[in-house]
């Protein structure tokens, strides 16, 4: 590796970990949470009996969900700063593994963590 790339080291998680955070997160989680008359329940199969099961037997089910699953990001992305640090990655990449982390949680931090800086 040549001098002065460990610091700029950044990578995305594979796309099928980004897709399924993507999915599970943001459409049917806040999609649950925010427009649930939107949602193809019979199409989702499994996934779709269970999220309609949680919205009609718990009012704040899906936002309690919600909630938990940010607040859970922001503590990895929080995380992921921390590592960076530890790593000795430093300026826009520290910030780009934050918020990778942010949006994709522990995919991203899975991969910080297999660096070896």
């Amino acid at each position: 590796m040549q001098e002065g790339t460990c610091n700029n080291y950044f990578t995305l998680p594979r796309l099928p970990w980004m897709m399924l955070v993507i999915l599970g997160l943001y459409v049917f989680t806040c999609g649950a949470v925010f427009c649930p008359h939107l949602l193809p329940y019979s199409f989702l199969g499994p996934i779709g009996t269970l999220i309609k099961f949680v919205l009609d037997t718990s009012q704040y089910g899906c936002h309690v969900i919600l909630l938990g699953a940010t607040l859970t990001h922001l503590v990895e992305a929080a995380y992921s700063w921390h590592l960076c640090t530890s790593k000795g990655i430093i300026g826009s990449a520290r910030i780009k593994w934050f918020v990778s982390t942010l949006i994709f949680g522990g995919a991203s931090l899975y991969e910080l963590a297999q660096f070896r800086g």
